[in-house]
């Protein structure tokens, strides 16, 4: 009979255990379903980043506002300030950054800024790139994820493109990084994906001088001297972080502009007060 006893008490105890832990495991499961605190959470919304020092970070965009939206809707970006004797280089980066490391050195050397347009697919697999730009002082602009032709897209594809490589890039970064500035691939475009890209805070960032320094059968020489041939004040510069031909010409690209008097600096620091009036 003691035995028995023993036996009964035993199993009371393990039917007390028993709904002990399934209520704590009701309890629990909700709070483990969501986020946990620190979680990164990005949106494409600027609302959704806390406020910003613009000054520190002028690739950073304001805050949205219907005003602001049919603003850079309107206002695709082809140059800069012309009544400044300054100019903009500015790289497109994705498939692969073999030059890029070469890129920030000479920029370094020549105390020069300038402006990465990323693709998130690339900045995925290398996240490494986005703060060995960011500790250079350049400004990053969004190139989208995969690098497909805008006018081919549906308006949530376009979403998508915009808002998954705002995400690797921030992520990358260790910080909410709700860029300013859009480029589209192949120079893509039309009034309508526009107008989307507008409204998930982008503004189109165009070039005018461009020396194809991607093609296969360009040369350095021959960069040096459509860059060179074409400067003008607030010229906007398309190079391309993995061309032999890019990497190859920066140096003379560089000194030549700066011996005929130009300033290199980022896109926002060549662009009309206007359009930083925002």
């Amino acid at each position: 009979m003691p035995f028995l006893n023993t036996r009964k008490i035993v199993l009371q105890l393990f039917a007390i255990a028993l709904i002990a832990l399934v209520a704590l495991l009701v309890l629990t499961l909700p709070a483990l379903a969501k986020s946990p605190p620190d979680a990164p959470h990005f949106s494409n919304s600027a609302n959704a980043f806390p406020p910003s020092d613009k000054s520190a970070a002028p690739f950073l965009r304001p805050e949205l506002s219907a005003d602001y939206v049919n603003f850079i809707a309107d206002s695709e970006i082809v140059h800069g300030d012309t009544s400044q004797q300054a100019m903009a280089l500015t790289f497109d980066c994705g498939g692969n950054a073999a030059s890029l490391q070469y890129i920030l050195n000479t920029l370094e050397s020549n105390s020069v800024t300038g402006t990465f347009f990323l693709e998130g697919n690339f900045v995925h697999w290398k996240p490494e790139i986005v703060p060995l730009i960011l500790n250079g002082g350049h400004e990053l602009g969004n190139h989208s994820y995969t690098h497909p032709k805008f006018t081919t897209l549906t308006q949530t594809q376009v979403i998508s493109e915009l808002s998954r490589t705002e995400t690797a890039i921030s992520t990358a970064a260790k910080e909410s990084l709700p860029m300013r500035y859009f480029r589209f691939p192949y120079g893509d475009r039309n009034k309508e994906v526009r107008r989307w890209v507008a409204e998930q805070g982008y503004q189109s960032v165009f070039w005018d001088i461009d020396p194809q320094g991607w093609r296969k059968t360009m040369t350095a020489t021959a960069v040096i001297s459509s860059v060179l041939n074409n400067a003008h004040p607030g010229g906007i510069v398309l190079m391309h972080c993995n061309a032999p031909a890019d990497e190859a010409a920066l140096p003379d690209v560089i000194a030549g502009l700066q011996a005929m008097g130009y300033r290199l600096d980022s896109l926002s620091n060549i662009l009309p007060a206007e359009e930083l009036a925002w």
